[in-house]
């Protein structure tokens, strides 16, 4: 991937602001670099809420929730260094993921969204294809597209997404076959890997 994917893809905030640039549907979120901070946007936060680190957090590394304002606080107290992240809790039916690659000629390939089922934050085990209409696998794959493009992106990208109602929630991407994308080993005629060579 190129040194802007892994750049955007290794920080949440930026990640975010990125996603929300090209019009892409993000949970509500606020950035703190300090303590001071937040006290300066207390009376923005949403109870409860999940604070998350900026970097270094995956498979819910670095990640808490809070119910009120005072255990939000005494935690971010306890920490050396504040470069995180709250996001609004957002009531989701089901975790799903798109993985796709991107051609230097611009020419985009999808599987079909896939359905993520997590344990203790680590994906357990995806059922392919997802259990949505036709319609949120559309908006999916469209959001997907989208991110490709933007990026100029060249290899296998996975963008994952919350479910909501009719709304696809991007929560985060990642610059490199995934997971999630596993099934396509035995379940498709190019697996995941397959179109990481021929893409390069």
């Amino acid at each position: 991937p190129s040194v802007e994917a892994i750049r955007i893809s290794q920080n949440r905030f930026i990640e975010k602001e990125f996603f929300n640039r090209q019009g892409l549907t993000t949970t509500p979120y606020l950035y703190m670099h300090s303590l001071d901070e937040l006290y300066a946007i207390k009376d923005l936060i949403k109870f409860p809420c999940i604070l998350k680190t900026n970097q270094f957090g995956y498979d819910g590394k670095g990640q808490g929730k809070f119910s009120n304002f005072s255990e939000l606080e005494s935690h971010l107290k306890s920490l050396e260094k504040v470069d995180h992240i709250l996001e609004e809790i957002v009531n989701f039916s089901c975790e799903i993921s798109v993985v796709a690659c991107r051609f230097e000629s611009g020419k985009v390939l999808f599987y079909s969204p896939s359905e993520n089922i997590h344990k203790d934050h680590i994906l357990d085990f995806t059922i392919h294809p997802a259990r949505i209409d036709i319609d949120l696998k559309q908006k999916a794959i469209d959001a997907t597209k989208i991110l490709l493009n933007s990026l100029n992106y060249q290899g296998v990208l996975a963008l994952e997404f919350f479910v909501n109602g009719d709304q696809v929630i991007c929560n985060e991407f990642a610059p490199r076959p995934h997971n999630s994308g596993h099934f396509s080993m035995d379940a498709a005629r190019l697996s995941q890997f397959e179109l990481q060579l021929l893409t390069l």
